[in-house]
């Protein structure tokens, strides 16, 4: 028994709750609304995280740059 309780608190502790988060929130959506079909193809979790890396690091270059100059 002990063997399991320690096994189930690695497996816990390698989770993220991010990924959990996004994905049970799109599952939710499918159960609510089963026969709505989505505006967008709505993105996994990967493609999610890496565009939003993408607009973090284009929001940083943007607030390093010289006041004077435009981007």
């Amino acid at each position: 028994m002990r063997s399991a309780w320690l096994l189930l608190l690695l497996l816990t502790a390698c989770a993220d709750p991010a990924r959990n988060l996004y994905e049970g929130m799109q599952q939710r959506e499918g159960i609510a609304n089963p026969h709505a079909q989505p505006a967008t193809k709505q993105l996994n979790y990967d493609q999610y995280e890496a565009e939003r890396n993408k607009l973090r690091e284009h929001e940083v270059t943007e607030t390093t740059t010289p006041s004077g100059t435009s981007r």
